[in-house]
């Protein structure tokens, strides 16, 4: 199957389906034209390039479709109102004033049971 140059100005055009439908194709190409890239000498090498150029182009053109999608989801999302704003600061640092309560126990506590034991034998070693 030949392939000719397809502009991505073309591509744009094409809705998703299509242009998944059209890189299915392509990758097809590509897998049968493997062996006759070493076989039938500069002309298979030249179309295989061609074909890799066009499947580029085609998920080139299917990536920036998705990231105006994206764009678009992300600006259609409602703005949050300014009163479950501190609510939320609110919770988030009583979140972080209790992990760190427990992170500071956790490290004290070790020490602070060494520290008595080192005591509880001088005291021994003084009587």
């Amino acid at each position: 199957m030949e392939f000719k140059k397809n502009s991505a100005k073309d591509l744009r055009s094409l809705d998703a389906t299509k242009i998944s439908e059209t890189a299915k194709v392509l990758r097809k190409e590509l897998v049968g034209m493997r062996m006759d890239v070493y076989n039938a000498g500069p002309q298979a090498k030249a179309v295989a390039r061609n074909l890799r150029k066009n499947l580029a182009r085609l998920l080139t053109v299917a990536v920036e479709k998705a990231v105006v999608g994206i764009k678009a989801k992300v600006t259609a999302k409602p703005v949050a109102s300014a009163a479950s704003k501190p609510v939320k600061a609110a919770k988030t640092a009583a979140k972080t004033v209790a992990k760190a309560a427990v992170k500071a126990t956790v490290k004290a506590a070790p020490k602070t049971a060494a520290k008595t034991e080192v005591k509880a034998k001088v005291a021994k070693k003084t009587k």
